[in-house]
């Protein structure tokens, strides 16, 4: 009989007989129940044959084992992290970490199961607010992160998508109207223009009282305005009197 050692000692397969007569010396025909799942333990100590008795209940026992091989397998955690403004439109490169973990197993080719070790936890790095010219954004960073899976985080690749979302800043400019034919005095209280970062707006120019002024090149000024950050620029319309 075939005992299985890593099994509680239950039985492989059915019991095998070996046959003859009286005082004859036969073959015990023992081998390996299956080469592929199991190895014979202290297989040069069991007898190649036998010499039949009367009576006899001899019964030869052959241990076997489970063999056994490393196997290995790994798993990769990705995170982006994203550089968005309210709209969603992609303000700066996105940043990509990756994590890869190793996980190696004994894997019991009897049984087909596999014992896999532990593996080491690993770090997501803080990824810090970039710092866009007339954009705030909702968070100074994205936090680091510490990743440690389980057996049945291998089962699949890992992605995970952050953004950090960037508000555009409130900007202005001005326009002023100016006399040229009063010394380019100016002519009432400068005219703010309001808007956030990268808007396009209206410059509202207009002539400050048609009773009393023609404006100079009119067609050359500019109807709209696309709003800068720490736009200083100042739009100057000239007039001139009737």
């Amino acid at each position: 009989v075939y005992v299985d050692d890593d099994n509680n000692g239950s039985q492989i397969g059915n019991t095998q007989t070996v046959s003859g007569v009286t005082d004859e010396t036969v073959s015990t025909n023992i081998s390996n129940p299956d080469s592929t799942k199991y190895e014979i333990v202290d297989a040069d100590k069991l007898p190649e044959t036998v010499t039949l008795k009367p009576d006899d209940e001899t019964v030869i026992k052959v241990h076997v084992k489970h063999k056994h091989e490393q196997v290995n397998r790994s798993v990769t955690y990705e995170r982006t992290v994203n550089f968005v403004d309210e709209t969603g439109k992609q303000m700066a490169d996105p940043e990509k970490q990756n994590l890869t973990f190793n996980q190696t197993g004994d894997k019991d080719l009897a049984t087909d199961t596999i014992k896999w070790a532990p593996v080491d936890s690993q770090s997501f790095e803080e990824v810090a607010a970039k710092n866009i010219a007339g954009y705030t954004s909702d968070k100074q960073a994205i936090s680091a992160e510490t990743v440690a899976p389980s057996d049945s985080d291998f089962s699949e690749d890992h992605t995970e998508n952050l953004k950090i979302t960037y508000k555009a800043d409130s900007q202005t400019v001005k326009v002023v109207y100016v006399d040229d034919d009063n010394n380019g005095s100016q002519i009432g209280n400068t005219q703010t223009v309001s808007g956030v970062t990268d808007e396009t707006v209206s410059t509202n120019i207009s002539n400050p009282d048609s009773t009393k002024y023609e404006i100079v090149d009119a067609d050359k000024l500019p109807e709209t305005v696309t709003l800068k950050p720490d736009d200083e620029t100042v739009i100057k319309v000239h007039v001139k009197h009737k």
